[in-house]
């Protein structure tokens, strides 16, 4: 199972929340696209610890795929299908109801 998330990384703090949840879980992989350059990304890292695997320079992605919002997250099953997409802003609903909602998308895909 893997969550791609597509943003501007450092808007949303509440995703080392579900990195912590899953750092020991082999079936699950967190990926962060940025479309920031490496140099803004390593210089952010310095400052503030992100536990997804991020790549950066990831802007030619986006266009690519006509991705124009952000966040976007994608969310891809063991057979390598996209199975949901989450848009927007879900923390304006609050950290916990992030944590729950991706949580729980997480988990269905596991048991898939």
């Amino acid at each position: 199972m893997v969550n791609i998330k597509w943003a501007m990384y450092r808007r949303n703090p509440c995703l080392n929340q579900i990195a912590q949840k899953y750092k020991e879980d082999k079936e699950v992989v967190l990926l962060a696209m940025a479309p920031e350059s490496n140099d803004k990304v390593t210089n952010f890292l310095k400052k503030q610890p992100f536990n997804y695997e991020l790549v950066s320079g990831g802007h030619h992605y986006f266009k690519q795929l006509g991705i124009n919002f952000f966040p976007a997250n994608f969310f891809i099953d063991k057979k390598a299908l996209i199975q949901n997409i989450k848009t927007g802003t879900p923390i304006k609903d609050g950290a916990v109801a992030f944590y729950e909602k991706y949580s729980a998308i997480i988990e269905k895909l596991k048991q898939n």
